[in-house]
């Protein structure tokens, strides 16, 4: 399924009555505005709190404070933006990712260089390894062994 939605959220890959996963959601669709729209672009927000001023330098991002009183700008490159808060929501969503039914995914994902064999996935094989880590390794395992025979050219050893 593909993001089609204007804020590119993909709620579809999430079930987000989970409220960890609403979290990690709203979380990071905020990190998302404050960094696409404050940093990247430049240019209006969508709430018109940021312009970009040309000077012999290049674009500069400022930042007008609609929320006081006074008309406020900053030229500072902190708009809003927090990348250590930011990061620490991303590493917290990837250990979230990869925890419960999806963990079986990250060992061959992440912890082996085996690539994705199609008759596999329609025979089911890719769907009984993933019901739990233990049947996820015996799998990884067997397919390591059969790409190690026939790399040494030992066929009979891959039936």
């Amino acid at each position: 399924m593909v993001c089609r939605s204007p804020d590119l959220t993909c709620t579809a890959r999430f079930d987000i009555t989970d409220s960890a996963a609403k979290k990690h959601l709203d979380t990071l669709v905020t990190v998302k505005r404050q960094l696409r729209n404050l940093m990247a672009h430049g240019a209006f927000g969508k709430k018109g709190e940021v312009f970009s001023y040309r000077s012999n330098a290049g674009a500069v991002p400022v930042a007008l404070d609609h929320t006081t009183a006074k008309s406020r700008f900053s030229l500072t490159p902190e708009l809003a933006f927090d990348d250590k808060e930011a990061l620490t929501a991303i590493e917290a969503f990837i250990v979230y990712l990869w925890s419960g039914q999806r963990e079986p995914a990250r060992i061959y994902i992440q912890e082996t260089d085996l690539p994705l064999i199609l008759p596999m996935a329609s025979d089911g094989s890719y769907a009984a390894a993933m019901a739990n880590v233990v049947d996820m390794n015996a799998f990884v395992d067997r397919l390591i062994r059969k790409f190690d025979a026939a790399a040494n050219m030992d066929w009979w050893l891959t039936e």
